[in-house]
């Protein structure tokens, strides 16, 4: 017994502080149990990939504002719309007798990431909403919920998006509309005195744009960074400036309308009309994770059960996963830096990830080649949920893993991940077992 335990505490250290790559000299053959111990790494199974989509998506209350819609080879025609409801300032509004309207316009702040084509002019448009925007009763709205706005635009503005750019955009709006709301200051109109008046006057605004095949803008949203002014002026020995501002109010009815067209692409068969998942084989040798959209890429071990027939003594040392993107499948669409790793079910329902030994979600590792696209991965130790399924002597291949990004960033980010299947061995999914075994 305790030359076992001395054995297992050496192996432990080697795992702890060596790559993996060290242990490629371990293998089992027909011979591997000749020697009282034996270090051997199994990874040989295979990994199935499938896709499947939520129903829909929080996207509410985030704090980020997706505008615009890009096209994508593997995933379609995306598009996006944000929605906001202004209120009145907490300051009152006092109209000089002799101020005069100047312009009305809409300020956001770009967040400082861009998806898709940045080459491309692409028109936004503001449209004012028909009706209030309200939550579900669970308090959300979702990427698929809707609110009727008018046809015509209230103002435009036509930019080539830069990434990464920092600072403002400001669209200029109607100056119909802005003399009516200067005058509705000017008057002291009941629909400016409270904001609930002010909201069956304005139920709120949309935000949307027209080219398929342009970019979407990522916009930080808060009552300081958002809003619409109107302007006004006087001369009075100097000329003066007046700003009349409605802030970003209720942020729980912010929300990110997001949705695709995969039609004509190698994702078309996933629909969020059912949660059933589709097989890589379907579509493309492929499977996918985006935020926005609620796609989530379904990972399943058919084999490993087989372990449980082997007769010789064994421990579990350690469990990895390695997952790799599609080769050049990231450079239109840089790959998100952390991963999270979710369990599931046969229905697939996204139950919790993955924690670690301080019950903190398991982050994978991961390397980007970003010049020959070819040594890219995610790598996770899923040591604990294999011993698990394994130490009750039948290993359930339908409690499945899910691979997606943050759940805390999901309704806020289009970022995506194509991940690549068994068809090419170079860019196969592997699962690695480390096992001592003894006699």
């Amino acid at each position: 017994m305790y030359k076992i335990l001395s054995v297992i505490l050496l192996l432990l250290f080697i795992v702890s502080c060596k790559d993996s790559n060290d242990f490629d000299s371990y293998t089992i053959g027909d011979d591997f149990i000749q020697s009282e111990t034996t270090v051997a790494i199994v990874d040989t199974f295979t990994v199935n990939l499938s896709t499947f989509m939520v129903d829909s998506m929080v996207t509410s209350n985030t704090s980020i504002g997706l505008i615009g819609n890009y096209t994508d080879e593997e995933l379609g025609i995306v598009r996006t719309k944000s929605f906001y409801q202004l209120g009145i300032s907490d300051e009152s509004y006092t109209v000089d007798t002799r101020d005069k309207f100047d312009s009305l316009t809409i300020t956001m702040r770009y967040s400082g990431v861009v998806y898709g084509d940045t080459t491309k002019v692409q028109k936004i448009n503001v449209y004012r909403l028909k009706q209030e925007l309200k939550t579900r009763d669970n308090g959300h709205l979702y990427n698929l919920s809707s609110f009727t706005h008018e046809s015509e635009p209230i103002g435009s503005i036509t930019i080539e998006p830069e990434p990464l750019k920092d600072g403002n955009l400001e669209i200029r709006l109607s100056d119909v509309w802005g003399q009516e709301l200067f005058n509705m200051i000017k008057d002291k109109s009941e629909d400016i005195q409270t904001e609930d008046k002010f909201i069956q006057y304005l139920p709120g605004i949309a935000i949307g744009a027209e080219t398929d095949d342009g970019a979407i803008l990522s916009l930080s949203v808060a009552d300081s960074l958002f809003f619409m002014t109107v302007h006004a002026s006087r001369f009075d020995y100097d000329f003066i400036e007046t700003d009349f501002t409605f802030p970003l109010t209720n942020s729980n009815v912010q929300f990110n309308q997001i949705k695709s067209d995969r039609s004509g692409t190698n994702s078309a068969l996933i629909t969020n009309n059912s949660r059933n998942d589709i097989s890589s084989v379907q579509t493309g040798n492929h499977s996918f994770s985006q935020g926005g959209t609620g796609m989530f890429t379904r990972i399943e071990f058919p084999g490993v059960g087989q372990v449980l027939q082997m007769d010789q003594k064994r421990l579990l040392l350690k469990a990895e996963l390695i997952i790799k993107p599609a080769y050049r499948s990231y450079e239109k669409f840089p790959l998100p830096e952390s991963l999270y790793i979710y369990e599931s079910n046969r229905v697939n329902g996204v139950l919790d990830p993955l924690t670690d030994s301080e019950d903190e979600p398991i982050i994978a590792d991961f390397v980007l080649d970003d010049l020959y696209f070819e040594d890219t991965y995610y790598k996770f130790d899923i040591t604990t949920f294999i011993s698990t399924e394994l130490s009750d002597g039948n290993f359930d291949v339908e409690h499945a893993l899910l691979v997606n990004i943050p759940s805390s960033n999901m309704g806020s980010t289009l970022d995506r991940i194509v991940f690549s299947d068994g068809s090419k061995a170079k860019y196969k999914p592997i699962l690695k077992l480390y096992y001592v075994f003894y006699n």
